[in-house]
């Protein structure tokens, strides 16, 4: 596969920015006083056959008022179904495990990870690997299924709050509230 029509943009989120957001991304207020804010830069994103995302839960909590009922995969839910036994399933740590060094070509060098562009480009090239595994039938469901995973990698971690069953993910904040715990 080939990546065609590449674009990214820095938005100004409604909120300052989490310092636990900043240590993951080094993006601060500052960076992004002049950026325009989502509904601006949105309608360059729309129309899209379908939208992938590593996560793509949480992408999609947000994105969907916007781009109404889009058909999402998610590169995370997936790969814990097509490979289980391996010890991480971040974006990155696939990245590395299915050889994706230099996704579509692209020197890594030129690659920052947790910056939105590049992990788009990795996340579209772990979603190429998935693709060999999986139908596109398979895939959708595997975002549509909430079931609980019971597992021991390292991104995720299991407790109990307050009697309710809490998982907690060690996903890359993307923005404010991102990477936070999941009430299942």
């Amino acid at each position: 596969g080939t990546i065609a029509n590449q674009r990214s943009a820095l938005v100004r989120p409604p909120i300052p920015v989490p310092p636990e957001s900043s240590a993951v991304h080094h993006l601060i207020d500052e960076d992004l006083a002049f950026a325009p804010q989502l509904d601006e830069v949105l309608d360059q994103f729309r129309g899209a056959d379908a939208y992938v995302a590593h996560n793509a839960d949480f992408e999609r909590s947000f994105l969907q008022r916007h781009l109404g009922d889009a058909v999402w995969a998610c590169t995370y839910k997936s790969a814990l179904r097509i490979w289980p036994d391996l010890p991480s399933h971040s974006n990155q740590a696939l990245r590395y495990r299915l050889g994706l060094v230099n996704p579509f070509n692209i020197d890594r060098h030129t690659l920052s990870p947790h910056r939105a562009l590049s992990d788009a480009i990795v996340t579209a090239a772990v979603f190429n690997e998935i693709a060999k595994h999986a139908t596109w039938p398979e895939l959708k469901k595997y975002i549509a299924d909430h079931t609980p995973y019971r597992t021991t990698f390292r991104d995720i971690h299991e407790l109990t709050v307050e009697g309710k069953r809490v998982l907690m993910f060690e996903i890359p904040p993307a923005s404010p509230g991102h990477g936070q715990a999941s009430v299942r």
